[in-house]
């Protein structure tokens, strides 16, 4: 069943452990849950999530048990679907919150970084992503059945855009030293390459601003190295003018607690490249 995110508003708003303002359970609402039954969701129904969703981040909301995550990849497919302008610019607004805030923030106090979190890998086969992970590697499609990828997103370069982070894992990307993370920006409502980057072991630990002192213009990357004749060990990919190091150079850490979100928890079998997104 295809969940609407207006659908999904009672149901935030429930699950938030936050004390909403007595015109949260407003007539308004509920005829934009009445809307999503009807098929008719109106941008009047898209401000009302917009702005429960804004005011419960403030209060604290992202810290609550309510599945955040979850609701991103809802709002994103939503995005991916719809070829209405103006409805995307509210829902990509929505997204943001869900994804960590509507506004650029400067380096988090230690009051403010809250728990470390843990994100499984997106599974759900994605169209978008789908075409561009095949272009970026030119993955023939003998190949598609024997390629599986999944994803995550997050903000790396701290300009308020998600980009998304996939593991691909196939003939055409993976040797004994690991597999291949593509990072992918956005493009006219399509994803496109970034970079890529080889020898990679999921999951990766995106690091907190401040976790480590190391320059990096966008947001250091941890994960485990090995195989492939690389020495074991858990490294810090670093950033310099807007494109990663390779992990042959990338810096071993050592004895050292990094805060942060881990990324790309691999719970569930990722999908291959032949299996198309179901609408």
């Amino acid at each position: 069943m295809t969940i609407k995110p207006i659908a999904l508003a009672a149901a935030i708003l429930a699950a938030l452990t936050i004390s909403f303002p007595t015109e949260a359970k407003s007539d308004t609402l509920s005829s934009a849950e009445e809307a999503v039954e009807e098929g008719k969701i109106s941008d009047k129904d898209l401000d009302v999530l917009f702005d429960r969703l804004k005011d419960a981040y403030k209060k604290g909301g992202k810290d609550s048990n309510f599945d955040w995550k979850g609701m991103s990849g809802v709002i994103l497919g939503e995005i991916l679907k719809s070829g209405d302008v103006q409805k995307n610019k509210k829902l990509k607004g929505i997204l943001d919150i869900l994804t960590g805030g509507d506004t650029k923030k400067e380096e988090p106090t230690i009051e403010e970084k809250g728990p470390d979190r843990t994100l499984n890998a997106e599974v759900r086969p994605n169209d978008a992503i789908r075409r561009a992970v095949i272009s970026a590697f030119d993955i023939p499609k003998k190949d598609w059945k024997n390629t599986r990828y999944s994803y995550n997103f997050m903000d790396l370069d701290h300009d308020g855009k998600m980009e998304a982070l996939v593991l691909v894992q196939g003939p055409c990307t993976s040797g004994t030293g690991g597999d291949t993370l593509l990072i992918l920006k956005e493009k006219d409502e399509e994803w496109e390459k970034d970079q890529s980057i080889s020898i990679v072991h999921a999951p990766i630990l995106v690091a907190a601003p401040g976790e480590l002192n190391l320059p990096s213009d966008r947001k250091i990357l941890i994960f485990k190295r090995s195989g492939g004749g690389a020495k074991e060990a858990y490294v810090a990919l670093t950033s310099h003018d807007g494109k990663y190091i390779t992990v042959g150079e990338a810096e071993e850490i050592k004895d050292q607690e990094i805060h942060g979100t881990l990324l790309l928890v691999q719970k569930e079998k990722a999908p291959t490249l032949d299996e198309k997104e179901k609408k």
